[in-house]
C-alpha cells in the first residue's frame, strides 16, 4: 500500500465530517423508526386508543424523516463542496 496511497488519506479527511453527520442522521431515523413500532405495536397489541398511538407514532417517524433528511442533504452539500474546492 506505500506508494499509491501516500497523498490518499489527506485528501479524504474532510470525507469524515461527512460520515460523521450521516452517521447521527442515521441514528435518528433509527430512533424514529424503532418508536414508530412502540406506538403501533402497543397500540394493536393493548387495543387502547389505537389511532391516537398510531398517529402519534406516524408523527414521530415524520419528524425523524425531515430531520435526518435535512442532516443528509446539508453533509451532501458539504462533501460536494470539498470535493469541488479540494479535489480538483
Amino acid at each position: 500500500m506505500a506508494p499509491i496511497w501516500c497523498d490518499t488519506a489527506g485528501k479524504l479527511i474532510f470525507h469524515s465530517v461527512t460520515i460523521a453527520l450521516e452517521l447521527e442522521a442515521y441514528i435518528i431515523a433509527v430512533f424514529g423508526v424503532v418508536m414508530w413500532s412502540y406506538y403501533f405495536w402497543n397500540g394493536v397489541i393493548t387495543r387502547k386508543e389505537v389511532w391516537r398511538k398510531i398517529k402519534t407514532g406516524l408523527k414521530i417517524i415524520l419528524g425523524a424523516t425531515i430531520v435526518s433528511g435535512t442532516i443528509l442533504a446539508l453533509s451532501a452539500l458539504y462533501e460536494a463542496t470539498t470535493l469541488i474546492i479540494f479535489l480538483i
